[in-house]
């Protein structure tokens, strides 16, 4: 996971009133705003899961088991104007899960310095890149396909032809699938025709396995409600105030539409008015004392 999406530090703004938004600990975000913010694309869409906007990748460290171990976060729920909790997996905490389509990367083929040598006056040729591949994804390969063997193909070494490789570690593999050969580099090519990683499913044909593409879920019509952003608890400054079109959190200390008439401070701020507050009720508890021990 190398994306770090950390809660902000937040603090009470120095406004008299703001919108709920400014309590949240994370940034709304869409498959556009996340790859800006992040340098790279959100993970495809999971129908499995619901929804989420946002993502705590600190949610890892505070677990050793980030897969069965939850973590709790405080939201803002509109419907109520209250503060609930809400557990989720460590995992689930520090992954998002926004809809949208995801741009599977393009199937990249290196060119091959290898050729095929024969006598002179004939210039080497050149092999087509797309037949070759590695063994282990020949492997890999025919244990999806259920195949039977990977064999090597291009094994030329006598005669008036010869494979001069200059370098080159890949190979033509071919998968015995029912008694037929069939190349792994072409079938690699074909099931990365949408993309590496893009989703679909072989299907058999009397000629041979054939790669059908599915077309992606981008989740954008899930009806479930998203996973709310967390957020913040109230400051004892701050106070809810419900309107007809939401919620506003206004400041107790500055005078606005939702608070006409502050508390009378004195030109205190908040912080000092509660400081003075106590001081006065330890003095009215000793002269309280004073009096009680002169009777």
């Amino acid at each position: 996971m190398p994306f770090i999406s950390k809660p902000k530090e937040l603090s009470v703004p120095d406004e008299p009133f703001y919108p709920v938004e400014k309590l949240f600990l994370f940034d709304r975000h869409t498959r556009a705003t996340w790859e800006q913010a992040f340098g790279e694309q959100a993970p495809p869409w999971n129908k499995d899961r619901r929804i989420k906007r946002w993502a705590d990748t600190t949610a890892l460290e505070r677990v050793s088991d980030p897969d069965n171990e939850l973590v709790e976060y405080t939201w803002f729920d509109h419907a109520t104007a209250s503060f609930k909790k809400i557990s989720l997996t460590a995992r689930e905490a520090a992954t998002p899960n926004l809809p949208g389509k995801y741009v599977y990367p393009k199937y990249q083929i290196a060119p091959t310095p290898a050729v095929v040598v024969g006598p002179p006056p004939i210039e080497p040729l050149a092999i087509r890149p797309e037949i070759l591949c590695h063994r282990a994804e020949a492997e890999a390969l025919k244990n999806e396909l259920g195949g039977e063997e990977v064999v090597e193909g291009l094994t030329f070494t006598t005669g008036p032809y010869r494979i001069d490789w200059r370098g080159e570690t890949r190979r033509q593999w071919l998968i015995k699938i029912g008694g037929d050969y069939h190349n792994a580099g072409t079938l690699l090519l074909l099931k990365n025709s949408g993309g590496v990683g893009a989703p679909g499913k072989w299907e058999k044909t009397r000629t041979g396995p054939v790669w059908v593409s599915f077309a992606q879920d981008t989740g954008e019509q899930d009806p479930r409600p998203e996973i709310p952003i967390p957020c913040r608890p109230l400051d004892p400054v701050e106070a809810i105030y419900r309107t007809p079109f939401g919620v506003v959190i206004y400041r107790k200390d500055k005078e606005s539409p939702y608070n006409p008439k502050p508390a009378a401070q004195g030109g205190l701020t908040a912080e000092q008015a509660a400081t003075l507050a106590r001081i006065d009720a330890n003095v009215q508890q000793l002269l309280a004392l004073s009096l009680v021990q002169n009777k």
